[in-house]
């Protein structure tokens, strides 16, 4: 049998390599380059929030058209039935709040931890000012340069003539009068 044997046209034939194998040592990938970031012009950013402001005016104004396309093809018993839970929920949510502040007012919290206080029922919300007055008791650090309040008092003073005086006799070597 004789063996076929290549031809100058033939080009060798590669061993074929999968992708989870070594690859040949050839020339590492270069990642590519990085564009510098393109910083947008004054007048371009300009147009963008006015075209913005455009979208969210034409959105408030659907929304308004299609409540009332809801509200037309409501009766009128739907439509008082939503005012109604409407307003219970904002009266619901006003009690909340009001309870809030009574229960700040008597523990003496500062009118910022209101928001911080959490519960459906007087006794949460006073538990929960419990815990937060603790908290802030925890974390309070006094002032440095407070003594607490304990003053001596101070020697008696000279006039600053006299005082001026005194210290040129010493620096003299003599003794003041």
């Amino acid at each position: 049998m004789a063996e076929a044997t290549p031809t100058a046209d033939a080009k060798p034939v590669e061993p074929a390599t999968s992708d989870t194998g070594p690859k040949p040592a050839t020339e590492p990938e270069k990642a590519p380059e990085k564009a510098p970031a393109k910083v947008p012009d004054e007048a371009y950013v300009k147009s963008l929030r006015k075209e913005a402001a455009d979208t969210r005016k034409q959105l408030e104004a659907a929304t308004a058209r299609l409540q009332e396309l809801e509200d037309r093809d409501k009766s009128e018993l739907e439509r008082a039935t939503a005012r109604v839970a409407e307003s219970e929920r904002r009266a619901v949510d006003a009690e909340a709040k009001l309870l809030r502040l009574e229960v700040a007012a008597e523990r003496k919290l500062k009118a910022s931890a209101v928001a911080l206080l959490h519960g459906d029922t007087r006794e949460e919300i006073e538990s929960s000012a419990d815990a937060l007055a603790a908290f802030a008791k925890d974390n309070e650090t006094p002032s440095p340069g407070f003594d607490g309040g304990a003053r001596t008092t101070p020697a008696e003073t000279k006039k600053p003539e006299v005082a001026h005086n005194d210290w040129l006799m010493q620096a003299l070597g003599r003794t003041p009068s």
